[in-house]
This record gives structure tokens, sequence and C-alpha cells, in this order.
């Protein structure tokens, strides 16, 4: 017997797990004769520090390797990702993230601003630069959604 079902109507399972930031399934399946339960979980962009796929990243691999050193916590058995064809893939065994990109000519502007604080001086060139760079910032800010979480945070002090 399999299913997947909400976990907040699953029976014998309670109603409080659900509500709020995540959204999870109570998934049942067998393993050699033997009835597994398990639970997915999700995490929504409502706010929380999960405000982009990043966030929600982050907060879900620290999950992973921290319930497992902590004691009497829920175990997590994996972590994973959909893919974009709705497939899941198990991340669970990673130890560090990485990006492959396109390569480009030029260098990183990290090796102006070292520069600059270097030599204390400013040049005409690193004023382009530094206008550029913010001219570019607004140019991708500007768009803003109906998310108002992306743009109001509090900080607790």
């Amino acid at each position: 017997m399999s299913r997947i079902v909400p976990l907040r109507v699953a029976e014998g399972v309670s109603e409080s797990k659900g509500f709020g930031y995540s959204v999870s399934y109570l998934i049942e399946f067998s393993v050699k004769g033997e009835t597994r339960r398990v639970v997915l979980e999700t995490l929504q962009r409502e706010g929380f520090g999960h405000d982009y796929f990043s966030d929600r990243a982050a907060i879900l691999l620290m999950q992973h390797s921290t319930f497992n050193t902590l004691p009497r916590h829920v175990r997590s058995i994996d972590v994973g990702a959909f893919t974009k064809d709705l497939e899941l893939k198990s991340v669970g065994d990673c130890a560090e993230f990485f990006i492959v990109t396109e390569l480009i000519k030029g260098q990183l502007y990290h090796v102006d601003l070292d520069k600059m604080k270097e030599t204390q001086q400013i040049t005409k060139l690193d004023i382009d630069r530094c206008k550029a760079l913010s001219n570019y910032l607004v140019e991708i800010h500007k768009v803003k959604t109906d998310a108002p979480e992306l743009y109001i945070k509090e900080y607790v002090i």
C-alpha cells in the first residue's frame, strides 16, 4: 500500500502540522513488506525568512544537517529538491553547493575596490564604474511584485 496525503488531513496526525509556513505530506510506502511512514515538507514563500528559493534551500539544508545531532529531535532522512519536471532529487549527502557559469572577459569588481582601499585613491574611472553599478542595481530592483514580505523586514535587537 502506498499513499501520499496532506499531513493535516492524514488519519491520526495532528491538525497543527501543515499550517503556518510549510506544506507537509504524509507518505506511506512498503519496503520488503514493512510499511514505512515519512513526512515530505516544503516551505512556502510567506516571509519568515524564506522569501527566495535560496533562503528555503538554506533552511532545509540546515535542518537536515542539524536534526540528527539534536537529542530527542525528529530525524531527517534526506533533503532534496523538485526538478523543473517535478521529479524528486536527493541532495542530502552533499557537503557544498556550486555554480557553473559562462566565462567572460574582465575581472571581478572587488579588484577595483581592493585597489582603492590599498592606494586610498579614487579615479574618474572608479567613479564611472560605481555609477554604472548603481544604475544597474536600480534597473534590476525597480520591478516589484505583489509580495510585501520581500520588501519589509523586521529585526529584533
